[in-house]
């Protein structure tokens, strides 16, 4: 492991061709039938009684290299890092020194298993590409690892002898990737060619659709054979019997690229259909879970779109009223969890800062209730949960909305979008702590102070008037909704308040001189959206509000990693549950707070004002104690 990004120019102790040449890895390893290297890593451990200390440093760097992680469905980058901690990584190429790659290269030939060699001599050539002898040795290696599961005299780790799956392939690409970078204009070598002809003919003989799949797409991309056949049977063997639809559906796949190809649009529409009616096959097979028919559905929905002609449209239509059927069931396989939490304490804390305070001074202990949180902290504390609860973060999964339909998707961890998924954690996150605010905190307050006090609307409209982030002729608008948000009307509270946000936010944007329009193609002018706001004027938001509330406020109001409430208000779906719900609440407290923190540091006039208003009415101090019971 290293914590650093070492390069190539790094100082370090070079292991000489010679050290590697006077060893023989191979009488380390039992089993040389398994041809993938990174098996053999298992092997090379607890050997330091063995070897002396020169040996030990050539072994653990040959560990180190066959450790690294194979992926060639990257061509720039087929080596990576097996582990990735915060702070510290497993090796990568480009951790070895120029000199060290130099011996490495120098020594690759010695080693008897090809798997071994095949990884030495590729990353050799990998890290210094005028080793042509690398490259070369490196394609013969792959190959024979092949032709050796091929034949059945070699075997892939936790397979059988002779059994072939994608790792067979994987291989293959790669001996294909390398050769390519180095034949210039000449033929790929007739060794690979032969390989790609024998295994297409083995996946067609065994009916392995996966293997066929992947070695005709292989067959594609370096050209390799009759490519004008491939679409056919591809096609053809998707009609193979006992073969299952998510295998038929990859096959398909090869046969729609073959077909757009070599523009044959017919039999592409053909195909297009075939795997909708797969993927229609798959959602019947699972009408036990609704929830599971409708994803399938989609999946059929979005695959039929590219089909073409009535009949396309016929089914599109015909699938989509299924969707909604599968939908509607969704809501009956819901289920609630619950956790107890003791939040007295929390509470307690929270009406011991607000008891005995007048009622201007109150508002403002309660328009701090809580802050927004860096986000760098809430994105640590994320990958921090990510790590510890690894299996349940790699699955991905699907936000539905209250009528089963997807509203949002959440990649999993090693998704290829993996911020992606670190902000649905996020989102998660702060959806549990504004139900501890709300419950802790907000209503054990708000009931106190009901007790004591009767809530009026001019208590607010010294805020209102005073807060910059209340536009002219809106204070008695946000005066209301922070009255029945205290109140506890929160039906009223939330179509008052919620609405308000966006526009609030593009007055503070023109305050600091910036323009908050779009200009549409007829030359007409529309004010941009919440959405649109946060996309476009970020960078302004967080200058005059900090990133701090800017993120959580995109979580909260516009994301659909999160409630997204402003689309669920502005589309009328918030219903009575959603008012008083946790989310609701928060967000009307947010405008609250937002509206308040600048006011927070000349707060006495303010105070004074409230508190001169609501004379004649009780304080907060006169019912502690039965505000304490509430």
């Amino acid at each position: 492991m290293t914590d650093k990004d070492p390069s190539p120019s790094d100082e370090a102790e070079t292991i000489s061709a010679e050290t590697f040449g006077s060893l023989n890895f191979e009488r380390f390893i039992s089993d040389l039938e398994v041809v993938d290297a990174h098996s053999k890593t298992q092997e090379l451990k607890n050997l330091d009684a063995e070897l002396t200390a020169e040996e030990l440093k050539a072994y653990q760097l040959l560990n180190s290299i066959l450790h690294m992680s194979f992926h060639p469905e990257d061509p720039a980058s087929p080596y990576g890092a097996m582990l990735v901690l915060e702070n510290r990584r497993s090796m990568i190429p480009n951790d070895l020194s120029l000199a060290q790659v130099i011996e490495l290269g120098k020594v690759a030939t010695s080693f008897e298993h090809a798997g071994i060699r095949a990884r030495v001599s590729d990353i050799a050539w990998l890290q210094n590409r005028r080793h042509r002898q690398m490259a070369d040795l490196a394609i013969t290696s792959y190959a024979e690892c092949v032709n050796s599961v091929l034949s059945g005299v070699g075997r892939h780790e936790f397979s059988e002898l002779g059994e072939l799956n994608f790792q067979t392939i994987s291989l293959l690409r790669r001996a294909f990737q390398i050769s390519k970078a180095v034949k210039g204009k000449n033929a790929f070598p007739e060794v690979l060619v032969k390989l790609v002809l024998d295994l297409t003919e083995r996946a067609e003989l065994d009916n392995d659709a996966s293997l066929y799949a992947r070695i005709l797409n292989l067959a594609y991309d370096y050209s390799i054979g009759d490519v004008h056949s491939y679409a056919k049977k591809a096609e053809a063997g998707s009609q193979w019997e006992d073969i299952g639809p998510h295998a038929a559906k990859e096959l398909l796949d090869v046969a729609i690229r073959g077909y757009r190809r070599f523009q044959l649009p017919d039999d592409e529409n053909r195909c297009h259909f075939s795997k909708t009616e797969k993927s229609v096959e798959i959602a019947n097979a699972g009408k036990t879970s609704a929830m599971f028919s409708a994803s399938w559905l989609s999946t059929a929905i979005s695959e039929v779109r590219l089909a073409r002609g009535p009949a396309a449209r016929l089914m599109h239509e015909d699938l989509r009223l299924k969707l909604r059927e599968a939908q509607e069931r969704i809501h009956f396989e819901m289920q609630s969890h619950s956790t107890e939490i003791d939040l007295s304490d929390i509470a307690d804390h929270h009406l011991a800062r607000v008891s005995g305070l007048s009622w201007g001074r109150a508002l403002a202990k309660i328009a701090t209730l809580s802050f927004s949180r860096d986000p760098e902290e809430l994105k640590q504390e994320a990958r921090e949960m990510i790590s510890e609860f690894p299996l349940s973060s790699i699955m991905g999964g699907e936000i539905v909305d209250g009528e089963g339909k997807t509203v949002a998707r959440r990649p999993g961890i090693g998704g290829g979008d993996d911020e992606t998924a670190i902000l649905s954690t996020v989102a998660q996150n702060l959806t549990h702590h504004r139900t501890v605010m709300v419950s802790g905190a907000w209503l054990p307050v708000r009931r106190a102070i009901q007790a004591a006090t009767t809530i009026e609307q001019e208590d607010f409209q010294v805020i209102c008037d005073s807060s910059p982030f209340v536009p002219n002729g809106f204070e008695e608008v946000f005066s209301l909704g922070f009255a029945r948000l205290f109140q506890g009307d929160m039906i009223s509270a939330s179509s008052i308040l919620l609405p308000l946000l966006e526009n609030s936010l593009r007055h503070v944007l023109k305050l600091s001189g910036k323009d908050t329009s779009k200009i549409e193609a007829d030359m007409t002018q529309e004010d941009r959206s919440l959405s649109n706001l946060i996309e476009h004027s970020r960078s302004s938001l967080e200058e005059i509000f900090g990133q701090e509330i800017i993120f959580e406020l995109d979580l909260l109001f516009a994301s659909r990693l999160g409630p997204a409430l402003r689309h669920e208000q502005a589309h009328g779906k918030l219903t009575v549950g959603h008012c008083y719900g946790a989310d609701v609440v928060y967000a009307c407290w947010f405008i609250f707070h937002i509206t308040c923190l600048p006011l927070l540091t000349d707060w006495k006039p303010i105070e004074d004002e409230i508190n001169t208003r609501a004379k004649g009415r009780s304080t907060s101090s006169e019912a502690d104690d039965e505000s304490t019971d509430q």
